[in-house]
This record gives C-alpha cells, structure tokens and sequence, in this order.
C-alpha cells in the first residue's frame, strides 16, 4: 500500500514538473491597439533555452503561462502585483500638429487617409516622440528595412508595423 502512494506521489510530482517547465515557455501578450483596445495573443517560446528568462515584447504586457494559471485560480493575482509593468501608450506625448503632418505624408505616399490615421495611431501608442525622431533619422540615413534599424528600436517598430497590418489593412 506504501508503495502504491509513493508511485502515485511520484507520478504527481512529475507531471508538476513537467507543467511548471512548460509553463514557462508559454506567454501571453496583450497590446494596446488603436482606439484603446488591446490584443491578446499566446506564444510558444520554444526556441528559448531556460524556462520563465527574458521574455518581453516591446510596448506590451506579458506573463508566463504558469504566472496567468495562477492568477486564474486565484493564488497570485496580476493585477496586485507591484512590479507589473503596464503596456506604454505614448500618444499623448505628441504634439497634434506634428500627428497631422505624419499622417499627411503617409497620405501623400499613396496609402489610403484611413490607413494611415490608423497606423499612426499605433506608431504613436508604442514609440515615444524621440524614438519617432529616431526612426525618422534612420530612414534618412537610407535604412529601408527593419534590419537597418538600431537594436534597441527594431522590435517596438516592427510591433507597430504589425499591428498596423492586422488592424489598419481591411
């Protein structure tokens, strides 16, 4: 009898193993949209080496599987958590004005005025006024693709390209 529950013990302690490990490759995503939605999306890291490290997507809210079961069944909510770190909306930083003149341009480029009012939107929720700058710097400079962009902007302005895509193109 003292074997049958040790086996089973041992079969329970396994499968949380298993459970924890995986749930730490396993991500939720939420995004803020134009028109103050969010996208929610799950994604699989599978291609990372340790479980639960330095997963984060640029202007987005994530957690690791394990971290929204939890909350889920009421152990560790998200929202008390004190270091959460909420999706940045940086629209409010820029000037009427200068949105105006980028959505001209857009216009004047040969997307549509209602693309280009959206897209903007979500350039302007994830890129603050400098990093705006930046990307226009860049683009200067002769920087036609992603790649050609600075590290540490490349994936906030591929976020804001994707998400114009999804949201903006119908």
């Amino acid at each position: 009898m003292l074997g049958v529950l040790a086996g089973l013990l041992g079969a329970a302690a396994i499968v949380l193993v298993i459970a924890l490990v995986n749930g730490g490759y396993i991500y939720r995503v939420e995004c803020p949209r134009a028109g103050g939605s969010t996208e929610t999306e799950w994604t699989y890291r599978w291609n990372s080496v340790i479980p639960y490290v330095g997963y984060d997507r640029s202007g987005c809210e994530t957690h690791s599987g394990t971290r929204v079961a939890l909350d889920a069944i009421g152990l560790w909510s998200i929202d008390d958590d004190p270091g959460r770190r909420e999706a940045e909306d940086h629209s409010s930083e820029f000037p009427p004005e200068a949105v105006a003149a980028m959505k001209a341009n857009c216009s004047a480029g040969g997307e549509s005025r209602a693309f280009c009012d959206c897209a903007f939107d979500e350039l302007t929720i994830r890129l603050s006024p400098d990093e705006v700058q930046q990307l226009a710097d860049a683009i200067r400079g002769g920087a036609t693709t992603f790649e050609e962009l600075p590290d540490d902007l490349r994936a906030k302005v591929t976020d804001a390209a994707a998400a114009a895509e999804n949201d903006c193109r119908s």
